[in-house]
């Protein structure tokens, strides 16, 4: 697992070095991208477990093994790889009875925390409710809309910026015009994402941030959606198109063809416009 934290959610990182010093029995980190959120939860795993003076050092034995994955008393659920399922969460309930096997915290991750199934989550809820002692949870998921509210009562939340660079990546924007002027025309997208090689992953995370730090800026009344679409919407179809980029966020976590996601994006966000 990835720890060294990115630089733009620096915000979060510093949480997590004073939230080191008392650790919450669950921690949930929403928003930003897959990547992101995935490397916050190493650099939290590295910090709780680092034996340097001023942890973590990502340089020792142990940050080494939680960076490779290795690390005996980090456990990892993922949802990418399907639905994460009750039989899976009990095993591991099974295993917080012991102490950890080092002299720091066992940390199970659970990422794209999203695809618990509604008994996995309860299960899960059972083992927040009573936690051993040198245990602890951190739930990763693009919005804490789509958990179980209590899981979500029981975490300390910490949100992921939208933030883009300072120039918003020029790239991204100008993919993020043309999404706009598909939406309201039907016209002139298909074409870029048709080329080959045209569009990676990485791109296409990029683009659905920055289309979610456009409707940011709605919700902070720096614009209007008259401004952004060319006609006034609800807040209802704002969230749900919102909902469809969180949404297009998990299809690139789970490996699906970025050009398809961002087509399949670009077709919702043309359906909603006409139906708002």
């Amino acid at each position: 697992m990835y720890c060294t934290p990115p630089h733009r959610q620096h915000r979060v990182t510093g949480f997590l070095d004073r939230l080191g010093h008392n650790p919450p029995a669950s921690l949930l980190l929403e928003g930003g991208s897959a990547d992101e959120r995935s490397a916050l939860a190493g650099y939290w795993v590295a910090r709780l477990n680092c034996e340097d003076s001023h942890p973590p050092c990502m340089q020792c034995t142990t940050c080494k093994q939680i960076e490779d994955g290795v690390f005996r008393d980090m456990i990892v659920l993922d949802g990418a790889e399907g639905a994460i399922a009750v039989d899976t969460v009990r095993e591991v309930r099974a295993k917080l009875g012991d102490p950890p096997t080092g002299s720091g915290m066992r940390v199970v991750v659970l990422a794209d925390a999203q695809e618990l199934t509604q008994e996995s989550a309860n299960a899960l809820l059972k083992a927040m409710e009573e936690p051993a002692p040198g245990n602890t949870f951190v739930l990763l998921t693009p919005n804490r809309q789509r958990l179980l509210p209590t899981l979500v009562s029981r975490s300390f939340v910490l949100s992921l910026s939208l933030t883009m660079s300072r120039s918003e990546d020029q790239e991204a924007a100008e993919w993020v015009s043309g999404l706009l002027c598909f939406a309201g025309t039907g016209r002139g997208w298909f074409e870029r994402t048709s080329r080959k090689g045209a569009v990676d992953k990485p791109l296409a995370e990029r683009v659905i941030g920055a289309m979610r730090y456009r409707l940011l800026g709605l919700l902070r009344e720096e614009q209007t959606a008259s401004d952004l679409f060319g006609r006034e919407l609800s807040f209802a179809v704002l969230h749900r198109i919102d909902l469809y980029c969180i949404h297009a966020l998990d299809c690139l976590a789970a490996k699906t063809n970025p050009a398809l996601v961002l087509d399949w994006l670009a077709v919702r966000l043309w359906r909603a416009l006409r139906q708002g």
